[in-house]
């Protein structure tokens, strides 16, 4: 099994969603003897999509350096994706949703022709066979449709490109430090993905 795991969080000191991701990702390495790639768009975020990334798919020629490199920025990391069976990604809430980082990363990733395309019956996501845990943490506790636009639009963006199997492991209430502690410090008990 081929693991690919993404870290969002910006937080390093520590980070419950980094933390808890990396929980998941040992425990599938124990189960299935996988390998990993790692990428931490927190630390090393992927640039945001900008004139160049829209001149490299709608240019026919004379494209820029920058077009050029933008385009095959998006390939490579689609290709990533596709090599891998597995996706983890460690997710914080940021402002009700996704950290811009895992926003940008998205913006890559989801390309017609390459990801999903249009047919007569709408569109076809075609990533398939592939599976994702989310963790997702946030501070305060967001039912869905109640200010919630973390988990539920990872599942959207998902599930268009072709990504039907996913499992989320939701972190509440860490705004108390003492729940947050208490999360950190126990980590391995906390996750309840097995």
């Amino acid at each position: 099994m081929k693991i690919l795991h993404i870290d969002s969080s910006c937080g390093l000191n520590p980070s419950v969603s980094r933390l808890a991701s990396r929980e998941v990702v040992d425990r599938l390495v124990q189960r299935t003897s996988g390998t990993v790639t790692y990428r931490d768009i927190g630390s090393n975020p992927i640039p945001h999509i900008d004139n160049s990334y829209v001149q490299a798919f709608y240019a026919k020629s004379d494209l820029s350096a920058e077009a050029i490199a933008s385009g095959q920025r998006s390939e490579r990391l689609i290709q990533e994706l596709f090599d891998h069976d597995i996706l983890v990604l460690g997710v914080p809430m940021y402002n009700f949703g996704i950290p811009s980082t895992l926003k940008a990363y998205f913006d890559h990733i989801i390309r017609p022709g390459f990801t999903f395309r249009f047919t007569d019956q709408g569109s076809e996501g075609l990533v398939k066979n592939k599976k994702c845990i989310t963790v997702a943490s946030r501070s305060g506790h967001f039912p869905a449709n109640d200010g919630n636009h973390q988990d539920i639009y990872i599942k959207n963006v998902l599930s268009f490109i072709g990504i039907v199997d996913q499992k989320f492991e939701i972190l509440e209430g860490l705004f108390d430090r003492a729940v947050r502690q208490n999360i950190i410090n126990n980590i391995a008990e906390t996750v309840e993905f097995t």
